[in-house]
């Protein structure tokens, strides 16, 4: 995996070290590192949930698997237990949900905060300047998302 350290830095090698670039090499890389996080707890959800839907599968079904017998699911009570205990795992999808949606307002807070000091002083009007292309590409029109080619 690229370290993302060295990749946003790679990005700028040949732009002199100024505070705004200073300023957007770190909001790039919080937003690659937040987005980063956002995946792994996907994934690690995506996993439990595998591990837990294989659990109750195996326990409902693997008796009568293991020994060839015929699976029988006699009407709609039966059904619905059996339904039940493969959706309890799928409520816990909560936790992805609302870290993703807790990183993106952190950003979204951050991003409003900056731009609320950069108002006071900036003398380019609306976040441009000679460095608003850039942030535009990089950053998409939002400000939220990086453009850096799927990383």
């Amino acid at each position: 995996m690229t370290d993302l350290h060295s990749y946003v830095n790679g990005l700028f090698r040949h732009q002199r070290e100024t505070p705004e670039i200073r300023d957007l090499k770190e909001e790039i890389l919080s937003n690659m590192e937040a987005k980063r996080r956002r995946n792994m707890v996907w994934m690690i959800w995506g996993l439990f949930f595998l591990v837990a839907a294989g659990t109750v599968a195996a326990l409902t079904f693997g008796s009568n698997i293991w020994f060839g017998r015929s699976l029988e699911i006699t009407g709609p009570y039966q059904l619905a237990r059996v339904a039940v205990g493969f959706y309890l795992p799928l409520l816990t999808i909560f936790i992805p949900i609302t870290f993703s949606s807790f990183t993106r307002d952190l950003l979204n807070s951050r991003k409003e905060q900056d731009d609320a000091s950069e108002n006071e002083s900036d003398p380019w009007p609306a976040g441009g300047g000679p460095y608003g292309v850039l942030r535009h590409y990089l950053l998409g029109a939002s400000g939220h998302g990086a453009k850096t080619g799927g990383i």
